[in-house]
């Protein structure tokens, strides 16, 4: 488990739980809020990297991944 202190992740379950006792549209699984989060902090990081990654990427796959200022990559 990625949360080493076990009772900040039963407090939050708790939380979770109560929270979305109401709300038809959420799930009572908290840990699919922790998925979300986690989905979002990669997604941040996939675009404030995109520099490094993305030269990379078109050099391997250039008719899927474009260069970042629409030139051609010359190695």
């Amino acid at each position: 488990m990625i949360i080493k202190n076990k009772s900040y992740y039963k407090k939050f379950r708790e939380w979770w739980i109560n929270y979305s006792k109401d709300k038809s549209y959420l799930n009572n699984n908290p840990n699919d809020i922790l998925y979300i989060i986690f989905f979002w902090i990669i997604l941040f990081f996939i675009i404030v990297t995109a520099e490094i990654w993305r030269p990379i990427g078109h050099y391997y796959f250039p008719e899927f991944i474009p260069p970042i200022d629409g030139e051609p990559y010359t190695p």
